[in-house]
């Protein structure tokens, strides 16, 4: 039988998620804890998600959490979270996933100290875990509740789950593999879908760090973002912070000036470098300034400037065209540039991306090189790529206009790959050889640019080298290009 002082603080627990995590702290973790001003918000937000589950209520919303590492999460949101709600619902079944198998059963290990501790039965003698049920990966308790923890990489038989915790989906090296990213996101697309014991119930929380603009967190916030509240907790103010009042909470700028302080935070930067830093610790898949290729590189006009700048100058507009030809939205875009190079600066007059099949983009180019000042002396640049000349045949007979095929570009003595080509253009950009006439494409381009190679697209990047490419091929540059 529970004495009195325990049941008085069994009941403060069960009300209150962070006076758990106070009371349970160092059953886990021998280091005396520093609570940051996040950790009872976080706190506060999932104890709000298990009341409505408990309530067996219509969700509110999912739940997507950008937070740098060593702030708490995976202690919060993995291990006891779900300890904790045994308490207020031990029918409820948890589901919890991890880029690896390994990292997942690592957090439900520690969750099942916390319940088989002596304070958690002295306090919460109702929850009890079966003898003939009680693994690494899946335990129950006697009253059906059931945790299971996997690896994206494993199964998740036909268990359904109340709750589905995602903690850190992908790791910092595979996020860089388009083929991993992929499939991660599909795993979890088909986690979510069919793993849930109601759709309208079952909440989904995931939290990570960001780590490419197509990771999973990426990939949610493309979707429909309704149902989903983004908690977005960047090292330091970066004007990004949310929900937006949060931003109050920030002390001299930072998220946690203890732990993550300007000195740790320096230290940070240099380890994990530019690219590094902005996905972990400031939840940007890029750098803010831009990774490879700056912001502040770019130049602008408007067009009027444009036309007083070369008055009497031979303007030719020529095309870059990157197909995809697909509509398909997780794929490649097909992307179209109108540039033109005088007196050694080369002149972006448009850009633009659209996901269409063959025949929509026909009429896309022909209206696009149209509005774009097409003149017979103009050239439209279409890279053979496996499909090669059957499409530049087709755009030739359809559109009427000077279809060229274009070799792949290649660096001298470099790997040909995009991203040796963009370090090839760096200098010529930097240079502010490279001006862009203001326009509505101005964002999306600089946006795509400058978060290149951690950016879902990189079709209209792939234009501008080859753009850049051919404006100074005949010049001999120090870029070392050439045609093969």
């Amino acid at each position: 039988m529970k004495h009195e002082p325990n049941e008085i603080r069994a009941e403060l627990c069960r009300r209150d998620f962070f006076f758990f995590v106070k009371e349970f702290w160092d059953v886990i973790i021998p280091e005396p804890p520093i609570y940051n001003w996040h950790i009872p918000y976080l706190c506060k937000e999932l104890q709000q998600i298990a009341e409505q589950v408990k309530r067996r209520e219509p969700k509110l919303h999912d739940l997507l959490i950008n937070i740098p590492p060593g702030t708490t999460k995976t202690t919060i949101c993995s291990i006891m979270y779900p300890a904790w709600v045994w308490t207020i619902d031990p029918t409820q079944r948890i589901l919890t996933t991890s880029y690896s198998s390994t990292l997942a059963e690592k957090s439900a290990v520690k969750s099942k100290d916390i319940i088989k501790s002596q304070k958690y039965r002295d306090y919460f003698d109702y929850v009890e875990i079966r003898n003939d049920i009680d693994n690494r990966s899946n335990f129950q308790n006697t009253k059906g509740g059931e945790r299971l923890a996997l690896g994206l990489g494993g199964a998740a038989l036909g268990n359904h789950a109340h709750q589905i915790i995602n903690d850190d989906p992908l790791n910092i090296t595979e996020a860089q593999s388009d083929l991993v990213r992929r499939n991660t996101n599909e795993r979890i697309d088909t986690i979510t879908s069919t793993r849930k014991v109601d759709k309208e119930i079952t909440p989904v929380i995931t939290i990570m760090q960001r780590l490419h603009e197509d990771d999973t967190a990426g990939h949610i916030l493309s979707r429909d973002t309704d149902k989903l509240k983004h908690i977005n907790l960047p090292a330091e103010d970066n004007g990004k912070v949310k929900p937006s009042f949060l931003k109050t909470k920030y002390k001299d700028g930072l998220l946690d000036n203890l732990r993550l302080n300007r000195a740790v935070l320096k230290e940070m930067l240099s380890t994990l470098g530019s690219y590094g830093y902005a996905g972990q610790m400031q939840q940007e898949p890029a750098p803010s300034d831009g990774g490879m290729i700056k912001n502040d590189w770019f130049v602008y006009i408007n067009f009027e400037e444009f036309k007083t700048k070369t008055i009497g100058k031979n303007v030719v507009w020529n095309f870059e065209v990157d197909g995809a030809f697909t509509s398909k939205k997780e794929n490649a875009q097909s992307a179209i540039l109108a540039w033109c190079y005088v007196d050694n600066i080369m002149y972006i007059r448009e850009v633009t991306g659209v996901w269409e099949e063959l025949p929509e983009f026909i009429n896309t180019l022909k209206s696009f090189a149209l509005r774009n000042e097409y003149s017979n002396a103009s050239r439209i640049n279409v890279e053979a790529k496996a499909t090669g000349l059957p499409i530049i045949h087709t755009l030739r007979r359809s559109t009427g206009l000077n279809v060229i095929e274009d070799k792949m570009v290649t660096t001298t003595g470099i790997a040909n790959d995009k991203i040796s080509r963009v370090h090839a253009a760096v200098p010529f950009i930097e240079g502010r050889r490279l001006v862009l006439i203001k326009g509505d494409w101005n964002e999306s381009f600089v946006h795509q640019c400058c978060v290149f190679p951690k950016g879902k697209l990189k079709d209209k990047v792939d234009c501008l080298t080859a753009a850049i490419h051919k404006a100074v091929e005949d010049k001999n540059t120090v870029m070392g290009w050439s045609i093969g």
